[in-house]
């Protein structure tokens, strides 16, 4: 049985925010201590984590804590964006069984350290467990990270994100029990008799059909299909983007295949990645990654209306999962190029949600990335949100 409550405070001063958060948290959950809290604050609170940290672990009488920093936080009572904000979710159980871990040296090696992360996990592993971490920001691809994971650990499902930080220093802050973390993971191992399901929304839609690069060169693309690359993504965007390639770099987008053979790509079974630059007299597009030769390319275009029918068909997906159960808790992992930098207003990827599955314990926060699986592998996603949802088993029949 799960005992879940969540707080929220917008509060200027560290520990009285921490204090609200944390307090409407446990009384809300109904359970004495929390066998788990997670915890995400804004880099407004840097100064005082080690306060708002020892604050909320007193108050929720944590047995296991983990958590990071944010460009903004949410929970069902809200979406908080550049300003101040804690955010507070308990939960109880006498079932739940958690692994806390953290492991520095991330930006070192990423392979390594999901290696020592599978080591300390892998003894406690049990059939439907979960991993839901919260990193730095990867260095240059998380590949070899999730590689290392699954070296030590096999393929669990893992989901989370980037912590983020105040752009000025670059930092961005992980917590782990009573630690404060940089260049960090932490994260929890969740096993015990619960169900969960994960989906993803993602603020690009496709442009016209994927493409087969036909000539590339590490991360520069040449050709599509014998034609120059950039020619070819002129010839699908409209009038003014077409003529202002600066202003289209603001928009455009390319969903990259998982895995190398992929050409087809359904809802949330790509890895959305920006352009990095153009390469006018070569005709070449530049991107984040190596990509290869033979490869499916999905030319992809951020927008608000067309993120919002994602995000509709994500829930109801989400929905058809649970029908006939109410979710117990929710974790939501947003991108910090959504929100009021998406849609123009605040709040309605948590509207959307509220809509579908009412006052439901939900948290999560802003940050760089987002972490799900996508045709069975953990990817790491941009401007995408990922939905958690945890139940208590169907009764058998």
């Amino acid at each position: 049985m799960f005992q879940v409550g969540v707080g929220q405070s917008t509060r200027l001063d560290t520990a009285q925010a921490a204090a609200e958060a944390a307090d409407q948290a446990i009384r809300r959950s109904g359970a004495e201590r929390a066998d788990l809290t997670l915890l995400f604050a804004t880099t407004d609170h840097a100064p005082q984590y080690e306060e708002m940290v020892r604050l909320v672990r007193d108050v929720t009488r944590a047995r296991a804590l983990v958590g990071c920093s944010g460009l903004g936080i949410l929970t069902t009572a809200g979406e908080v964006e550049a300003s101040p904000g804690v955010a507070v979710m308990v939960i109880g159980s006498d079932s739940l069984q958690t692994v806390p871990f953290l492991v520095r040296g991330l930006r070192v090696d990423p392979r390594e350290t999901g290696r020592e992360i599978g080591r300390q996990v892998r003894g406690a592993i049990q059939p439907g467990s979960m991993l839901v971490l919260f990193s730095d920001s990867f260095p240059l691809s998380a590949d070899s990270f999730f590689k290392g994971i699954a070296e030590e650990a096999g393929q669990i499902p893992i989901i989370g994100g980037s912590a983020a930080g105040d752009p000025q220093l670059g930092n961005s802050f992980q917590f782990c029990g009573a630690e404060i973390a940089s260049d960090a993971v932490v994260g929890v191992l969740l096993s015990g008799p619960f169900e969960f399901s994960v989906e993803v929304t993602q603020a690009c839609q496709p442009v016209g059909r994927p493409r087969v690069v036909t000539r590339a060169e590490r991360n520069r693309i040449l050709e599509f299909e014998g034609e120059p690359a950039l020619d070819v993504v002129k010839g699908l965007l409209g009038p003014i983007l077409r003529e202002d390639l600066k202003q289209a770099g603001r928009f455009l987008f390319f969903g990259l295949p998982v895995d190398e053979a992929q050409k087809e790509f359904p809802r949330g079974d790509f890895l959305i990645r920006p352009l990095l630059g153009i390469d006018v007299a070569a005709g070449s597009l530049i991107l984040p990654q190596a990509v290869l030769q033979g490869q499916a390319i999905q030319v992809l275009l951020r927008e608000p209306d067309g993120a919002r029918q994602d995000l509709k068909d994500m829930l109801d997906a989400q929905a058809l999962r649970h029908e006939g159960r109410v979710p117990k808790l929710g974790l939501y992992f947003n991108c910090c190029a959504r929100g009021v930098s998406l849609y123009g207003i605040p709040e309605i990827d948590l509207n959307y949600i509220k809509y579908v599955f009412g006052d439901l314990p939900l948290i999560g926060f802003f940050g760089n990335a987002e972490i799900a699986p996508a045709r069975g592998l953990n990817v790491l996603h941009q401007q995408t949100g990922v939905l958690a949802l945890l139940s208590e088993p169907a009764p058998r029949a």
